[in-house]
């Protein structure tokens, strides 16, 4: 799997303090609000601290509103914070099944603790965990974005429908 960082001209180191998710939670919307056509999101359990609130179910909305044919892929690796917290994109998924899928990972990589956000091939929002301190930003590294998303794409083909995510209500 590829996680090799943009090259330092390229990227912004972004410090997390403490257990603060306000810079995380800010570049995530920055994405998002300029997102046009494609959105990867690699997530362990969907933190609800970045994913799962009013300010990004208004940027996705507006997403769908500007661009009728832009696609969401969402991997995921623990389902049972899903299935007994509820979450947002659970909502958007059922809503807008043509914008938005959900898949488990698949068993190979279901111990990934990598946090990818990959927006239109050209920005990236990278933790190495989702406990992890810091993350590597990038707005216009289309080549990290490349690696990114082909890597994004293995594991999406190998990736579960899992019947729960179909059939999970949103709380």
């Amino acid at each position: 799997m590829s996680k090799s960082p943009p090259s330092p001209a390229e990227r912004e180191n972004i410090p997390v303090v403490g257990d603060s998710y306000h810079t995380l939670q800010r570049l995530t919307f920055e994405l998002l609000e300029a997102a046009q056509n494609e959105i990867l999101i690699l997530s362990y359990a969907l933190d609800p601290r970045l994913y799962n609130n009013k300010v990004l179910a208004d940027l996705l909305l507006s997403l769908i509103h500007r661009n009728a044919y832009c696609k969401m892929q969402i991997l995921i690796s623990d389902l049972d914070s899903l299935r007994h917290g509820g979450h947002q994109f659970l909502a958007f998924a059922q809503r807008f099944p043509s914008f938005m899928e959900i898949r488990l990972q698949g068993q190979a990589t279901r111990s990934n603790w990598h946090e990818w956000l990959i927006v239109d091939t050209r920005s990236v929002l990278c933790r190495d965990s989702i406990a992890s301190k810091e993350a590597l930003f990038s707005r216009h590294d289309r080549r990290w974005a490349i690696q990114l998303g082909r890597d994004f794409s293995a594991m999406w083909n190998s990736a579960e429908k899992h019947p729960d995510l179909r059939r999970l209500a949103y709380f």
